[in-house]
């Protein structure tokens, strides 16, 4: 933590399907160092503050409104948040991302799915998932009765993943623009 401002701590915490869902809020800037490389997807969406995502010498960051951070399996990311930080985490397990994958093109993927970390949430993929998020989020805030049905939570977890496939570059994207194989 930061010197001085004393360690403080928030957090809710939800299950929809695949998706793990976390809210916080740090009263103190913290940096934090993974010595392992995660097993999951991860998105860092700031609601205030800032974040800063370190991984394999590249930096970005979860800006309010602006960017968030999309980190894949196989990364060792290093995180700095800085004081009075608020914001949501999503860890996607990576077989829900594999079977969306496979869903969309008939073939698993040809190698691990790496999606390019920084997400515009002005517009595109980004934009797309912070809705997503937001609207996850309201839902389990007010209670909302379908996300309590595995079907429904699973069905849209499944959207969600297939349109972040479709929209945000990653190192299979070349798989999903060759014609589906016959069935």
């Amino acid at each position: 933590t930061e010197r001085g401002t004393p360690f403080h701590w928030q957090c809710n915490h939800a299950t929809v399907g695949p998706l793990e869902i976390s809210t916080h809020h740090f009263r103190a800037g913290i940096r934090g160092i993974s010595a392992q490389a995660i097993d999951c997807f991860s998105i860092a969406l700031a609601t205030s503050g800032y974040a800063e995502h370190i991984t394999n010498r590249r930096t970005c960051v979860a800006v309010a409104n602006r960017t968030a951070v999309l980190s894949s399996p196989t990364m060792s990311p290093a995180v700095r948040l800085t004081a009075g930080h608020q914001g949501t985490q999503v860890t996607i397990d990576r077989a829900a991302v594999d079977a969306a994958f496979t869903a969309l093109t008939g073939a698993r993927p040809r190698e691990s799915i790496v999606f390019d970390m920084e997400l515009d949430l002005t517009s595109g993929a980004g934009a797309s998932v912070q809705r997503f998020i937001r609207f996850l989020v309201s839902e389990l805030d007010e209670g909302g009765a379908a996300l309590r049905s595995t079907v429904v939570a699973n069905r849209l977890v499944e959207g969600f993943l297939c349109g972040l496939l479709l929209e945000q570059p990653h190192s299979c994207s070349e798989q999903l623009q060759l014609p589906p194989p016959d069935i």
